[in-house]
């Protein structure tokens, strides 16, 4: 998998070189993002009868989906809208991760291990829900296992911070609109639908293929037939958590949570060759996938859903 650089949701997603992989022996797991008694995606209420009270809590700056629950040995971020953990910022050397590293280690024994990291670097701003800025002279490692993410930062050759989170909050099927599915043949979609109005070939690239409809388009792949992107203005239509064409931004709130990361105008989002610009401010989810609300006098009036292709 490919990931790309970009602050999109306030979340570091990140583009690979396919040729750079874990060694077999230290292929990271699962069980490697949790520490004793604290395990990713546990209920919150858990954590606080592990941790006890906290000695402050902040919200992230950019989405308030995630709050920081600070302790003198580290900080344990949740998800507001699942009410589960999220992420932990180790920051004490008492702490050691399932495999014994620890604030003070040598990035060489970090490398011992858990290999070589998927990427590596010091050129970037955030990583993960961490509010507070990554930079120079501060160097980077991150190593993945399917969504989760360890973060191993550096400052000359000692480990100075261990990050442990998941990318993403959404799952898969939030990135459907009913039946319209990332991913799946478009001849299966499109046959629970009537013969589109037109189909255009994406000017930029002719790569993509937009069936349009009468109040949504459907982009596939040319050569596979996948869909990749929706692009839906259609109030029948509702996403896997209740939302329609037409609700209130006090529903989506309500549904995903209040996030801050919002954009006034954009020309293109996605695969798509047209411009939108009949909304007051969209709303932006995701990783390697997106979902965006657009909304206007305080309603939704369009949702674009798609994978992580463009660029």
């Amino acid at each position: 998998m490919h990931y790309k650089v970009t602050l999109l949701s306030s979340v570091l997603v990140l583009e690979a070189m396919t040729a750079c992989f874990i060694g077999h022996a230290q292929q990271i797991t699962r069980d490697d993002f949790d520490l004793p008694g604290l395990n990713l995606d546990m209920p919150f209420d858990s954590v606080l009868a592990q941790l006890g009270k906290p000695i402050s809590i902040h919200c992230q700056a950019v989405d308030t989906n995630y709050v920081g629950f600070y302790y003198q040995s580290l900080i344990a971020w949740r998800n507001n809208v699942s009410n589960t953990l999220y992420g932990l910022d180790i920051r004490s050397p008492e702490l050691r991760t399932r495999r014994g590293l620890k604030l003070g280690d040598s990035v060489s024994k970090a490398e011992r291990l858990y290999g070589s990291p998927i990427w590596r670097g010091g050129d970037f701003d955030f990583l993960g829900p961490y509010e507070y800025p990554i930079q120079r002279p501060y160097y980077a490692r991150l190593y993945l296992a399917g969504d989760y993410h360890l973060g191993i930062i550096s400052r000359d050759t000692i480990v100075t911070k261990t990050l442990m989170f998941r990318d993403l909050w959404l799952d898969d099927d939030d990135y459907n609109v009913g039946f319209l599915k990332l991913d799946s043949p478009f001849v299966s979609v499109a046959a629970r639908l009537p013969k589109p109005d037109s189909e255009r070939v994406f000017l930029e690239n002719p790569g993509y293929i937009g069936a349009y409809y009468p109040h949504f388009v459907i982009w596939r792949e040319a050569t596979k037939g996948s869909v990749v992107a929706l692009d839906v203005y259609d109030p029948s239509f509702e996403t896997n958590r209740g939302l329609r064409i037409g609700d209130s931004v006090e529903k989506i709130e309500k549904l995903y949570g209040n996030r801050n990361w919002t954009v006034g105008h954009f020309s293109r989002v996605g695969p798509y060759d047209a411009s939108f610009k009949e909304y007051t401010q969209a709303t932006i989810f995701g990783a390697s996938y997106y979902l965006i609300f657009f909304t206007k006098n305080g309603k939704l009036v369009k949702i674009l859903s798609y994978a992580g292709v463009d660029e």
